[in-house]
């Protein structure tokens, strides 16, 4: 009889947690059911677009091509060149404002000016030279430190030439050329067109009139523009006055983005 009442109560309790577990279980998934879930769907949702600000404008999507007339490139050279003395024709003129971003299309039967670029980069060195070495005392420090091929090359760099020089001469008013894509994604390129332009223009002078014409063209349209290192500007100046600089440890040339010398 003990056994019997002690089987009833046993499982009389199991009965009673049964029916709270049951109660509990219908709370909760009745709970689920009332409470909206989020969307099981793969589908995944694109990003933001951010908001284009001022200080972020929008990126052109494509490259523009600016191709002035050819009647107008030679008329715009020749009033460079012509007070001077040293006019070109027109053929070379059009070819040395045509830059080769411009494409075969473009460019037509007359070509674009990268064999002039290569020509007159050289001519320009042979004067810058030919200059430094006239206005330098002779075996000064001064004069090995800049008459070197470093240093030549420096400062006549196409994209400095063309932000200087080119920029004061006018050239892109004559300049056939194409904007490319920037490593920040925008359109750029005309510095070292404008840059490679003048260096086929002073090639140009050189084949229509000599390396006389070409030297002059060098000294009057070129060195006056031309952005030398401040310690040469000096050195050249206490030659002239039979001074000695004895300090000329400030960087030949400028970088971008950095101060013109160390000891401004």
């Amino acid at each position: 009889m003990n056994c019997i009442a002690s089987s009833s109560k046993s499982l009389a309790s199991t009965t009673t947690r049964t029916t709270k577990q049951l109660a509990c279980s219908r709370y909760y998934y009745s709970t689920l059911e009332s409470t909206p879930t989020a969307s099981t769907s793969n589908h995944t949702p694109p990003p933001p677009t951010p908001p284009t600000t001022a200080s972020s404008p929008p990126i052109p999507k494509a490259s523009r091509a600016f191709l002035p007339p050819p009647n107008q490139i030679h008329e715009t050279i020749n009033n460079i060149l012509a007070p001077h003395g040293y006019p070109i024709d027109f053929k070379i003129a059009v070819r040395a404002m045509t830059h080769k971003s411009v494409g075969r299309k473009e460019e037509g039967a007359i070509g674009h000016n990268e064999k002039l670029t290569f020509l007159g980069r050289r001519i320009l060195r042979l004067h810058l030279t030919l200059y430094l070495s006239r206005v330098l005392a002779p075996n000064s420090q001064a004069t090995s430190r800049f008459i070197s091929t470093e240093a030549i090359d420096k400062i006549l760099q196409t994209r400095e030439l063309g932000a200087t020089v080119g920029k004061e001469l006018g050239l892109e008013h004559a300049l056939r050329w194409r904007e490319v894509r920037g490593p920040d994604g925008f359109m750029t390129g005309l510095y070292k067109s404008r840059g490679n332009a003048l260096e086929a223009l002073v090639a140009a002078v050189h084949l229509s009139h000599g390396i006389e014409a070409s030297n002059q063209v060098f000294h009057k349209l070129v060195l006056p523009h031309l952005s030398l290192p401040a310690s040469l500007e000096r050195e050249i100046l206490a030659t002239a006055r039979g001074e000695v600089v004895e300090d000329v440890s400030e960087p030949v040339v400028k970088e971008e983005g950095e101060a013109r010398t160390a000891n401004p």
